[in-house]
């Protein structure tokens, strides 16, 4: 008969529980050659069903992250980028611009005179002097103020 499921050229496996003397790892073929079959344990089998999904996760996860990161050596391309300039201290933006401009103009060269008022004196010295000026200042407006009938700020 040529369709018997005994006439096939694979080897037959035998169950673990093989009589005294032989060994459960070992098939014999038909022609009762034996051969070793320690590849297709079931310890074997556990192993691979258990390892080779870890090994795929950790194969994904090292590729994925691969193509995230950009190439050592070159920046990563940034959106535009818009910079606001601070304004400096005591300019009052709610003005229009040729207040604004005639202001920093007059900072600037007070700062021209006052570096070259100030050269060579500490700064601890500097401070001190700007302190009584501006102190004057503020007195001489104050009685300027009180003089035109004006109330002082409480």
């Amino acid at each position: 008969m040529s369709g018997s499921r005994t006439e096939h050229p694979w080897p037959v496996i035998r169950p673990r529980t093989a009589p005294q003397g032989k060994d459960p790892f070992r098939v014999e073929t038909r022609g009762r050659k034996t051969m070793d079959s320690n590849t297709h344990t079931p310890r074997t089998a556990k192993f691979a069903r258990r390892a080779l999904p870890v090994f795929a996760i950790a194969v994904l996860t090292i590729g994925l992250g691969a193509c995230q990161t950009p190439r050592q050596g070159e920046t990563a391309p940034t959106g535009h980028k818009v910079d606001t300039v601070q304004a400096p201290a005591g300019v009052d933006l709610n003005r229009p611009a040729d207040r604004i401009e005639e202001q920093l103009q007059r900072d600037a060269a007070a700062a021209k005179s006052n570096a070259e008022r100030f050269k060579g004196v500490p700064a601890d010295r500097v401070e001190e002097q700007l302190a009584r000026e501006f102190a004057a200042e503020t007195t001489a407006e104050l009685e300027h103020q009180a003089s035109r009938g004006h109330q002082p700020l409480k």
